[in-house]
């Protein structure tokens, strides 16, 4: 039994593991709630499938087939709801490899002075969605100092006088558009975890 993948629609059968577990997560919200066994059984299928494709490093491919590039945000969604789903359910057998997963992460999409990397293995662009979910996963799991090194870096380095964070940082260039959902609003949802942890 390889487990259940949920997609991002009912209209196809696409593999893409942060979607299928922010389905996981839902559905430890609801066991947390309910405690409907079914319920249970159901996400630790689909927490299975995305465990089956983690690799030897520690990192999740973004698709199975449409891309296999490894990025920060969707690899922070897939810990973030793993996280999640081991707290709600109490079902620690995949804790080992949330672990592995985490240090891939905080390795290879942090730099040292806090920015936040696109990919594994290229730096740019720095973007928001990226850096928000680097200092969300980083809340998560406890890494408070590094998630202010990331949160300094892009009030530093993206950050506009008039109150607004940059959508995008190339190496040659910067895209200064104030995105809502793309940049304000997840800056927003993680500068906020980060300053109730401060608190």
């Amino acid at each position: 039994d390889k487990g259940i993948c949920f997609s991002y629609s009912p209209f196809d059968n696409q593999i893409v593991f942060n979607a299928s577990m922010k389905a996981v997560r839902l559905l430890a919200q609801i066991y947390s709630i309910n405690k409907d066994p079914k319920v249970k059984e159901l996400a630790d299928s689909a927490v299975k499938f995305v465990m089956n494709y983690q690799r030897e490093d520690g990192a999740w491919v973004y698709s199975d087939k449409l891309n296999k590039r490894i990025d920060n945000y969707h690899t922070g969604y897939v810990l973030t709801c793993l996280k999640e789903y081991i707290d709600m359910t109490g079902d620690k057998k995949y804790k080992e490899q949330m672990q592995k997963g985490f240090v891939f992460y905080k390795t290879n999409f942090i730099e040292e002075d806090g920015a936040p990397k696109f990919y594994n293995n290229k730096k740019h662009p720095i973007d928001c969605t990226s850096a928000s979910q680097s200092i969300i996963t980083l809340v998560e799991f406890g890494e408070i100092e590094l998630a202010n090194k990331v949160a300094a870096y892009m009030i530093t380095n993206m950050f506009d006088k008039d109150g607004y964070f940059y959508f995008r940082q190339f190496k040659t260039y910067l895209i200064k558009t104030p995105f809502m959902r793309w940049a304000q609003a997840w800056m927003f949802a993680a500068l906020t975890q980060l300053l109730y942890q401060n608190k």
